[in-house]
C-alpha cells in the first residue's frame, strides 16, 4: 500500500509540474493570435475602403452615363412586321405608346396581341 501511495504521489507531482510552464506558453500563443488577428482586421478595413472607393466611382459613371433611348437604336435593315404579346391591364396601355414611337422610329411595324 506504502509503494502504491508513493507512486501516485510521485505521478501527482510529475503532472502538477509538468503544467507549470504550460500557463506561459498558451499566454504567449493567446498574444500571438490576438496580434494576427489585429493585422487581418486592419488589412480588411483597408480592403473595405479600397472596394468602397471603387463602388463610389462605378456608381458615379453609371449616373453620368445616359439612359437608352429610342434616338439610341440603329438603323435596322431587315423591316419584318414584329408581333408581342402583352397582358390585357395597366401594362398594356403603358407599352402601346412606346411602341407606336419605335414603329415612327424605324419603320418597323408592331402588332401587340392580348
Amino acid at each position: 500500500m506504502k509503494k502504491f501511495v508513493a507512486i501516485l504521489v510521485t505521478v501527482l507531482i510529475g503532472l502538477v509540474f509538468s503544467f507549470v510552464g504550460c500557463k506561459g506558453a498558451v499566454e504567449e500563443a493567446v498574444e500571438e493570435v490576438a496580434e494576427e488577428v489585429e493585422e487581418v482586421a486592419e488589412e480588411v478595413e483597408e480592403v473595405a475602403e479600397e472596394v468602397e472607393e471603387v463602388a463610389e466611382e462605378a456608381a458615379e459613371e453609371v449616373t453620368e452615363e445616359k439612359k437608352f433611348g429610342l434616338a439610341d437604336v440603329p438603323e435596322i435593315e431587315n423591316k419584318e412586321t414584329l408581333n408581342l404579346i402583352c397582358e390585357t391591364g395597366g401594362v398594356f396601355d403603358k407599352i402601346v405608346p412606346y411602341i407606336e414611337k419605335f414603329t415612327e422610329q424605324t419603320g418597323i411595324e408592331v402588332t401587340v396581341e392580348r
